[in-house]
């Protein structure tokens, strides 16, 4: 079963925004797993993907400590 809903950026079509459910993947942010099982699933290194969230603690800290930008 896909932990993961995948469509098109509202600010750029072009690019994928996916959303991961922390219930489905058993851990929450900012625990590393549930970015580290994003990035599995897009097949990207950290370096290639922008994070975007809007809390510092659990979005912002959780995803500088896996590497993503």
């Amino acid at each position: 079963m896909l932990n993961f809903e995948v469509f098109k950026s509202p600010l750029n079509p072009e690019l994928p925004t996916v959303e991961e459910s922390s219930f489905k993947v058993g851990v929450s942010k900012p625990h590393k797993d549930i970015f580290y099982n994003t990035l599995d699933y897009l097949r990207l290194a950290p370096n290639e993907v922008v994070h975007i969230g809007d809390r510092l603690y659990n979005d912002i800290t959780g995803a500088k400590k896996c590497g993503l930008k």
